[in-house]
């Protein structure tokens, strides 16, 4: 009948209806991922025009134009691995750090080689090499040479390239303002936390010391003259900076025996110390007891330092702070000499 024929044919329907509900769920599925893909792929590609654009704002089309800059940033992309908007920006932040635009690339690329040996991004390594390039007026091509510097103090002190980028400049145009070279910068950077001091402590430590000699306080130079001592720039162009504190070192230890006394104890300690940690006795009961013997020696100085009537208080003075006469004693020791 009419009735059974429109019965069945709905039947038919529905069946067709809950085939078609289960196809749109499958294809729900199968959509979704290539769906995401495809707006992850947008705002990778939104994120990047918006770098570039940045780029453009300051790069000098007339060294570089813009498309072969944008080639330059996609190849080394692809060379390193690094995503083309995280170098886009390592760019920007290296043209706007004067680097020439004809050499920003290659500057950046130097950058991202650092930072996977230096534990850190591409964006804070080209910050602490265009501090350093800028700070010693450097050309773009020295680059190289800086980043090489700077992961060597990574190997030899207590350090990383991130934490140098971070804090270096803090030090940069003081030590280049005094004639001191990078690798006699990074030298002592590495000399000093190879000693226990921290990166940060390291550059304040140093740029105490020679702030005040560029420009010395009353009480220092006042103490330079009771130590019969030239404590200037030009003391440091003339012996250099290691020969400089040397002779500024062993004149205090003269006018003041203690300071010797204590000094040769915490270095003939320091060198047990460095036996045993090379040989992996770091948890041994004679590690830990020199290693309390070494913080109380230590503790012991810095007292000397702050005490009203004690000559380490002046000489404090030369270095702006107990903490800047530290770091030089630990500079000049013999474990720091061998390591610089």
């Amino acid at each position: 009948s009419a009735s059974e024929s429109l019965k069945k044919s709905s039947e038919k329907l529905k069946n067709v209806g809950g085939k078609m509900e289960s196809v749109g769920d499958t294809m729900l599925k199968v959509s979704a991922p290539i769906i995401g893909a495809g707006t992850a792929s947008l705002k990778f590609a939104t994120d990047f025009e918006t770098s570039m654009a940045k780029v453009d704002t300051i790069a000098d089309s007339s060294r570089n134009p813009i498309g072969e800059l944008r080639s330059e940033i996609v190849q080394l992309s692809d060379k390193t691995g690094i995503a083309a908007t995280e170098v886009a920006e390592a760019t920007y932040q290296a043209i706007s750090a004067s680097v020439d635009t004809a050499k920003a690339t290659e500057v950046v690329g130097v950058a991202a080689k650092a930072a996977k040996a230096g534990f850190t991004d591409v964006t804070t390594a080209i910050d602490g090499l265009t501090t350093v390039l800028n700070s010693y007026g450097l050309e773009a091509e020295k680059a190289d040479e800086i980043a090489n510097q700077m992961l060597i103090t990574q190997n030899e002190g207590k350090t990383s390239f991130g934490e140098l980028a971070q804090s270096v400049g803090k030090v940069t145009p003081i030590a280049a303002n005094l004639n001191v070279a990078t690798t006699e910068l990074f030298a002592s950077l590495a000399a000093t936390t190879a000693q226990g001091l921290e990166t940060s402590e390291s550059v304040t430590a140093l740029k105490g010391a020679m702030s005040n000699i560029i420009k010395p306080s009353q009480q220092a130079a006042d103490m330079a003259e009771l130590l019969g001592v030239d404590f200037n720039a030009a003391a440091v162009e003339t012996k250099g900076w290691m020969g400089f504190l040397m002779d500024l070192r062993k004149a205090m230890e003269e006018a003041d025996p203690t300071l010797k006394r204590i000094s040769e104890g915490m270095e003939y300690n320091a060198q047990k110390m460095e036996k045993l940690a090379k040989a992996g006795k770091t948890n041994t009961s004679e590690y830990k007891k020199l290693s309390k013997l070494q913080n109380q020696m230590e503790q012991d100085l810095l007292a000397l330092a702050e005490a009203q009537d004690s000559p380490l208080a002046g000489f404090a003075q030369l270095f702006g702070s107990v903490q800047g006469l530290n770091g030089v004693l630990m500079l000049t020791s013999k474990q720091g000499m061998q390591k610089y």
